[in-house]
């Protein structure tokens, strides 16, 4: 985990610093997009590869680890092993917990946006969905959606430009880098470049709408409506909007041309990721490694140790073995005896077959035992309800041809009769 964070975060420093000093001032805009994201998923995966060490360089950021302990005299493992126990706890607990609070802050604003959703008005538009919400707010996007205030929208005091420019944001997909980002901060959110990162990849974000609006609207009206646009901060902090821009920034963008030396700097990173590659991928000298395999020769097994034959008084021949014992030769080249049969011979697993067809078949007898006793009560039953609804049936038929007498009334009490 050590030797993880430290390639992660060196490997990062050094692509942020070449998108800070030589493409972020570039209007290489859609290069510049996914330069960041390839930037992130490099440095995540670069310390899982392995390379031949004595291909280019020979010493990497792992072996510098190992070098140190071995200089210090402990031995070549992870940093985290070393430390007590109590101390790992308290780490994994305070990390766990920030990722935790992390999680909810995303999930409770991904509810929110759904809920906005469902619960407000949605008006189909070109390449996107207005929807109409009662909240003041100024226009977001998130995915395929555009969140407007419903009276601003059915009054027109939303001006045409905001709404194309999140139009841009949804047309380009724009909040799958945000969520891309929100969830690499949930896990190493511990790393200052991961939101570094982030900034960044929102603001140019912004540079590729502002870069889409002015494709189509005159730049001084679009700059007007910016300066004259109050921004004001938005809890929903997954969803693009003017939130994440600065509008200086912007306005310069907006005003700079495409200079002729951005090739040169696109085709300049190529060399600098294969670089990185070389430097904080795993060494491995593949070269020491087949000599130790060549060295490690099987040795030879040892000589047999010559047999001592004599002959006896009965004319017969001995062998004499290594713990003195006297062997007749003809024991002891006698072929070794067959070896026992398998466990599971024939016989056995027909055996085996037949009390398993057995236990089956004792089985499905019971179950066919079990189901004729409760069909014989459910029989019973039946009849015993279908007879008392007969007698019943019969009872009425009795009383309204008047052949039933009702019974007498009970005889009155010798206090009635006093």
């Amino acid at each position: 985990m050590e030797v993880f964070i430290v390639k992660t975060v060196s490997c990062l420093t050094v692509l942020y610093l070449f998108y800070i000093l030589f493409l972020r001032i570039t209007k290489s805009l859609t290069f510049n997009r996914y330069y960041l994201l390839f930037s992130l998923f490099f440095a995540m995966l670069i310390p899982f590869m392995v390379i031949d060490s004595s291909f280019f360089l020979p010493i990497a950021i792992d072996r510098l680890f190992n070098v140190s302990r071995e200089a210090t005299g402990l031995p070549a493992v992870d940093g985290a092993m070393q430390e007590s126990s109590s101390w790992q706890g308290i780490i994994l607990i305070f990390y766990l917990a920030v990722s935790l609070l992390l999680l909810i802050r995303f999930l409770s604003n991904i509810w929110r946006i759904v809920v906005h959703i469902n619960r407000s008005l949605v008006v189909e538009d070109i390449g996107a969905s207005l929807v109409l919400v009662k909240e003041k707010i100024l226009p977001y996007s998130f995915m395929k959606y555009i969140f407007v205030n419903r009276n601003d929208f059915e009054e027109g005091r939303i001006e045409d430009e905001l709404l194309l420019h999140e139009r841009v944001h949804c047309q380009q997909y724009h909040t799958i880098d945000v969520i891309i980002i929100e969830l690499l901060k949930i896990v190493l959110w511990f790393n200052p470049l991961i939101w570094l990162f982030g900034r960044s990849i929102q603001l140019n974000h912004e540079y590729l709408a502002d870069n889409g609006v002015i494709s189509q609207c005159r730049l001084n009206d679009y700059q007007n409506t910016l300066i004259n646009t109050v921004f004001r901060n938005n809890s929903i902090y997954l969803a693009s909007h003017f939130k994440y821009s600065s509008v200086k920034k912007r306005l310069l963008m907006m005003e700079k041309k495409n200079s002729e030396r951005k090739v040169l700097r696109i085709i300049v990173t190529i060399p600098l990721f294969l670089f990185l590659g070389l430097v904080f991928a795993s060494a491995q000298d593949t070269k020491k490694e087949q000599v130790k395999q060549s060295e490690t020769v099987v040795p030879p097994p040892p000589p047999a140790a010559e047999k001592k034959v004599i002959k006896g008084d009965d004319g017969k021949f001995y062998v004499i073995t290594p713990d003195g014992k006297k062997v007749e030769a003809d024991e002891l080249n006698a072929p070794p005896p067959p070896p026992p049969p398998p466990p599971g011979s024939e016989a056995e697993m027909k055996k085996k077959k037949m009390e398993q067809v057995k236990q089956a078949e004792l089985k499905q007898m019971e179950e066919q035992k079990k189901q004729a006793e409760m069909k014989a009560k459910q029989e019973q039953l039946e009849r015993l309800e279908q007879a008392n609804k007969e007698e019943e049936k019969a009872k009425k038929e009795k009383l309204k041809e008047g052949k039933m007498i009702p019974p007498p009334p009970p005889p009155p009490s010798e206090e009635g009769k006093q």
